[in-house]
Protein backbone atom coordinates (compact mmCIF):
# COMPACT_ATOMS: atom_id res chain seq x y z
CA UNK A 1 0.00 0.00 0.00
CA UNK A 2 1.03 3.61 -1.02
CA UNK A 3 2.71 5.22 2.22
CA UNK A 4 3.86 1.98 4.05
CA UNK A 5 7.45 2.00 5.26
CA UNK A 6 9.88 -0.97 4.74
CA UNK A 7 10.65 -2.35 8.33
CA UNK A 8 14.01 -1.76 8.49
CA UNK A 9 13.44 1.51 7.13
CA UNK A 10 11.10 2.83 9.91
CA UNK A 11 13.54 1.48 12.91
CA UNK A 12 15.76 3.48 11.75
CA UNK A 13 13.04 6.24 11.36
CA UNK A 14 11.85 5.35 15.33
CA UNK A 15 15.32 5.90 16.44
CA UNK A 16 15.77 9.89 15.09
CA UNK A 17 12.47 11.60 14.75
CA UNK A 18 9.21 11.61 15.96
CA UNK A 19 5.95 9.72 14.32
CA UNK A 20 2.77 11.45 12.94
CA UNK A 21 -0.40 9.67 13.71
CA UNK A 22 -3.71 9.73 14.75
CA UNK A 23 -5.89 8.28 18.00
CA UNK A 24 -9.33 7.22 18.44
CA UNK A 25 -11.42 7.66 21.36
CA UNK A 26 -14.45 5.48 20.88
CA UNK A 27 -17.26 6.81 22.21
CA UNK A 28 -20.29 4.11 22.28
CA UNK A 29 -23.70 5.23 23.78
CA UNK A 30 -25.68 2.68 25.84
CA UNK A 31 -29.80 2.39 25.50
CA UNK A 32 -29.27 -0.02 28.15
CA UNK A 33 -27.29 2.37 30.52
CA UNK A 34 -28.51 5.54 28.86
CA UNK A 35 -25.39 6.53 28.66
CA UNK A 36 -21.83 6.94 26.52
CA UNK A 37 -19.29 5.10 27.55
CA UNK A 38 -15.46 4.80 25.38
CA UNK A 39 -14.42 1.82 23.79
CA UNK A 40 -10.70 0.53 24.54
CA UNK A 41 -8.60 -2.42 23.67
CA UNK A 42 -5.77 -4.70 24.92
CA UNK A 43 -2.47 -4.44 23.36
CA UNK A 44 0.08 -6.98 22.62
CA UNK A 45 3.03 -5.44 21.63
CA UNK A 46 4.56 -2.59 22.63
CA UNK A 47 4.86 0.32 23.52
CA UNK A 48 2.48 -0.24 26.26
CA UNK A 49 1.80 -3.82 26.28
CA UNK A 50 -1.11 -5.52 28.54
CA UNK A 51 -2.24 -2.10 28.70
CA UNK A 52 -5.83 -0.75 27.70
CA UNK A 53 -5.10 2.15 25.09
CA UNK A 54 -6.97 3.66 22.30
CA UNK A 55 -6.90 2.62 18.43
CA UNK A 56 -4.63 4.55 15.95
CA UNK A 57 -1.24 4.70 14.57
CA UNK A 58 1.09 6.09 12.31
CA UNK A 59 -0.40 9.15 9.14
CA UNK A 60 0.78 7.86 5.96
CA UNK A 61 3.10 9.59 3.12
CA UNK A 62 0.11 11.64 1.21
CA UNK A 63 -2.70 10.78 3.77
CA UNK A 64 -5.25 13.35 4.98
CA UNK A 65 -5.25 13.01 9.02
CA UNK A 66 -9.15 12.29 9.37
CA UNK A 67 -8.28 9.70 6.32
CA UNK A 68 -6.31 7.93 8.78
CA UNK A 69 -8.93 7.76 11.48
CA UNK A 70 -11.09 6.05 8.83
CA UNK A 71 -8.44 3.47 7.86
CA UNK A 72 -6.99 3.01 11.18
CA UNK A 73 -10.38 2.41 12.89
CA UNK A 74 -11.01 -0.30 10.06
CA UNK A 75 -7.55 -1.80 10.08
CA UNK A 76 -7.17 -2.30 13.69
CA UNK A 77 -10.64 -2.86 15.43
CA UNK A 78 -12.94 -3.28 11.79
CA UNK A 79 -15.12 -0.79 12.16
CA UNK A 80 -16.68 2.09 10.63
CA UNK A 81 -16.56 5.32 12.42
CA UNK A 82 -17.64 8.99 12.16
CA UNK A 83 -15.58 11.81 13.22
CA UNK A 84 -17.34 13.61 15.83
CA UNK A 85 -14.82 16.21 16.72
CA UNK A 86 -10.93 16.78 16.81
CA UNK A 87 -9.90 16.40 20.15
CA UNK A 88 -6.54 18.15 20.13
CA UNK A 89 -2.76 17.62 19.66
CA UNK A 90 -0.44 15.40 22.34
CA UNK A 91 3.20 14.03 22.46
CA UNK A 92 3.14 11.16 24.03
CA UNK A 93 6.58 9.46 23.97
CA UNK A 94 6.87 5.84 25.08
CA UNK A 95 10.10 4.05 26.30
CA UNK A 96 9.78 0.87 24.15
CA UNK A 97 7.94 0.22 21.10
CA UNK A 98 7.30 -2.60 18.87
CA UNK A 99 10.54 -2.82 16.67
CA UNK A 100 12.94 -3.02 19.98
CA UNK A 101 14.85 -0.24 18.95
CA UNK A 102 16.90 1.95 21.43
CA UNK A 103 15.06 4.98 22.81
CA UNK A 104 11.56 3.94 22.27
CA UNK A 105 8.62 5.83 20.47
CA UNK A 106 8.36 9.53 20.08
CA UNK A 107 4.65 10.28 18.53
CA UNK A 108 2.92 13.90 17.56
CA UNK A 109 -0.56 12.52 18.25
CA UNK A 110 -3.75 14.39 16.90
CA UNK A 111 -6.95 12.66 18.67
CA UNK A 112 -10.02 12.22 17.58
CA UNK A 113 -13.62 11.56 18.87
CA UNK A 114 -15.54 9.16 16.92
CA UNK A 115 -18.19 6.98 17.53
CA UNK A 116 -19.35 3.42 15.30
CA UNK A 117 -21.27 3.55 12.31
CA UNK A 118 -24.17 0.88 11.85
CA UNK A 119 -24.00 -2.36 14.24
CA UNK A 120 -20.49 -3.16 16.08
CA UNK A 121 -19.02 -5.58 14.81
CA UNK A 122 -15.73 -5.81 15.86
CA UNK A 123 -12.60 -7.56 14.18
CA UNK A 124 -9.31 -6.98 16.23
CA UNK A 125 -6.08 -6.90 14.24
CA UNK A 126 -3.07 -8.77 15.86
CA UNK A 127 -2.52 -5.61 17.72
CA UNK A 128 -5.34 -6.37 20.12
CA UNK A 129 -6.36 -9.41 22.24
CA UNK A 130 -9.71 -7.84 23.68
CA UNK A 131 -11.86 -4.97 24.15
CA UNK A 132 -13.93 -3.29 26.71
CA UNK A 133 -16.28 -0.37 27.49
CA UNK A 134 -15.53 1.77 30.21
CA UNK A 135 -18.27 3.99 31.72
CA UNK A 136 -16.65 6.44 33.85
CA UNK A 137 -13.16 7.79 34.63
CA UNK A 138 -10.16 5.17 34.97
CA UNK A 139 -6.82 6.41 36.97
CA UNK A 140 -5.61 2.96 36.49
CA UNK A 141 -4.92 3.80 32.46
CA UNK A 142 -1.68 5.31 30.39
CA UNK A 143 -1.44 8.99 31.43
CA UNK A 144 -1.77 9.50 28.28
CA UNK A 145 -5.14 7.51 27.77
CA UNK A 146 -6.63 9.40 30.22
CA UNK A 147 -5.93 12.85 29.13
CA UNK A 148 -7.11 11.69 25.68
CA UNK A 149 -10.47 10.65 27.41
CA UNK A 150 -10.68 13.78 29.43
CA UNK A 151 -10.29 15.63 26.82
CA UNK A 152 -12.80 14.44 24.88
CA UNK A 153 -15.86 15.04 27.08
CA UNK A 154 -16.97 12.14 26.91
CA UNK A 155 -17.90 11.75 30.58
CA UNK A 156 -18.69 15.73 30.95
Amino acid sequence: MKGYIPEKLYKKILGCMPVFCVDLVVRHYSNYKGQYGVMLFKRTYEPSKNEWFVAGGRVLWGEKMEKAVHRKALEEIGMKVKIIKRIGTYEPIFDKNKQGTRGGTHNITVGFLVEPIGKINLSLNKEYSDWKVIWKPDNKLPKYVKDLIKDSEVFK
